[in-house]
């Protein structure tokens, strides 16, 4: 039986998405699990973000991509963005997030959200995460491939 081959559908992402996981990072490229992960650790991903709750435990990462990347990806045009660039463009310029926000635009759980700050991950004033703190921990989760 010959497979047929697989096309790309046109893929909207609302604006407000920064982040989004493996299964949305597989619809976007078109591709199964290991080969967006392939990708990640080839370098061809370089916007990736492991946001778990315990980095360091490699059996249960919990990758976000970045949505520009990966639109950029699928129109095969390259992605010379710094990681500087890359965080500014996720933060916008808000000096606070809203807990909210961060579990909207990273498409990220209440739980998580709660847990990454119990865990000092992140620092939460009010209802309102420091835009320093999520700077610091996109910076220290930024796994994008081989560096």
């Amino acid at each position: 039986m010959e497979l047929a081959e697989q096309r790309r559908l046109p893929l909207k992402i609302k604006s407000r998405i920064a982040l989004v996981g493996l299964d949305s990072a597989r619809g976007a490229i078109g591709l199964d699990a290991e080969s967006v992960i392939a990708m990640k650790d080839s370098g061809q991903l370089k916007c990736v973000f492991n946001v778990a709750c315990n980095p360091d435990d490699a059996r249960r990462q919990e990758l976000r991509f970045f949505v520009p990347e990966l639109i950029a990806h699928t129109h095969e045009t390259p992605f010379p963005f710094s990681i500087d660039e890359v965080i500014a463009d996720i933060l916008g310029a808000r000096e606070m997030l809203r807990r909210s926000e961060l579990e909207i635009e990273w498409i990220i759980s209440h739980v998580h959200v709660m847990r990454l700050i119990r865990d000092g991950h992140l620092q939460e004033t009010g209802n309102r995460l420091l835009r320093s703190t999520v700077e610091n921990f996109l910076r220290k989760r930024w796994i994008g491939g081989a560096q």
